[in-house]
């Protein structure tokens, strides 16, 4: 018989609008879909999210902590956000592992500077407080709340992955303590990767490490500061066992004193800065070698004032 004959509805209803491409096939585990709180700025209303995910059979969800309530631990579940503002209904512990959150232009293979799929904590605690391994944050603007981290981690989320991420360091009223991603100990297989970090002032860094990161990678990210001073973008606390690659950090506004800054009784140890680029108002790419640190700049360069063709070496200041 020529033609396709499908004896399962639910295949048919998926193969007909090519469900089975792209990332939801790539994924171990089950998708499990959020509609916004808000709409987002261009039109998609949530009421437009529900009915797309009823056309489409899809599992849908009121909130993100509804469907993070239904993942299967270790399955390689993704919680994936409709385009629009996502407010959590209370501080989500994220104990499960091989979990990943997207964002709906990464789910759909496109990297974007400021993703249409937002995420906003509560009042009173971070967004997410993640003890699982192997958990995963893909192209999400991630909000955090004034004087809060957007999330916090321990020593058992090995594996952490950001990616494609951009945090919104203008929202939150200036304060020191809004942060990004807070780790309280030590992980090994950190990945911190093509996030955009834009922040107004003297917020707090949007990564903060702290201990033996073994095999922990920072690559391609952007830190910028466009009004009064931010004094980190990155912090770290007696770190060892990480490379830093191709970051880049720029100012619009008073000055960025340090991209990289260490802090605690080893300070920076056992790390590599390499082919990164800082703007001219940026004071100093990294800030806190330890005397007997064993850590390296290679090959980083700040660029010339006025705009010029040239750029000038960054090395140690002794």
């Amino acid at each position: 018989m020529s033609g396709m004959y499908i004896r399962d509805a639910y295949l048919y209803r998926r193969s007909r609008n090519a469900k089975w491409n792209g990332v939801e096939n790539q994924i171990p585990g089950k998708p499990l879909y959020v509609a916004p709180n808000t709409a987002y700025v261009a039109g998609f209303t949530v009421a437009e999210a529900r009915s797309w995910a009823r056309e489409n059979n899809q599992f849908v969800y009121d909130t993100i902590n509804l469907a993070y309530a239904d993942v299967v631990d270790g399955r390689g579940d993704a919680i994936v956000l409709l385009p629009g503002t996502h407010t959590l209904t209370a501080n989500l512990a994220v104990a499960k592992s091989n979990l990943s959150f997207w964002g709906a232009d990464a789910w759909a293979g496109r990297k974007v500077r400021k993703p249409t799929s937002i995420v906003k904590g509560i009042a009173g605690s971070a967004a997410f407080a993640i003890t699982g391994a192997d958990v995963s944050f893909q192209g999400l603007t991630c909000v955090p709340i004034t004087a809060l981290s957007f999330a916090t981690f321990t020593g058992a989320a090995d594996g952490l992955t950001v990616e494609n991420c951009y945090f919104d360091m203008v929202t939150p009223v200036v304060n020191i303590a809004t942060e990004g991603f807070t780790g309280s100990a030590a992980i090994d297989n950190l990945l911190f990767k093509g996030n955009v970090a834009w922040s107004d002032g003297a917020q707090g860094p949007v990564l903060e490490l702290t201990g033996n990161n073994m095999n922990g990678k920072l690559e391609n990210n952007h830190y910028h500061v466009d009004t009064g001073t931010w004094a980190s973008a990155v912090n770290l606390i007696d770190i060892d066992g990480i490379v830093v690659e191709n970051d880049l950090a720029t100012c619009g506004g008073t000055a960025m004193t340090a991209c990289f800054t260490g802090s605690g009784t080893t300070v920076i140890a056992g790390a590599v800065f390499r082919d990164c680029r800082k703007g001219v108002l940026v004071t100093l790419l990294v800030d806190g070698f330890g005397t007997t640190s064993h850590a390296e700049l290679v090959n980083n360069y700040t660029a010339t004032v006025g705009g010029g063709t040239g750029s000038t070496l960054v090395t140690v200041v002794t």
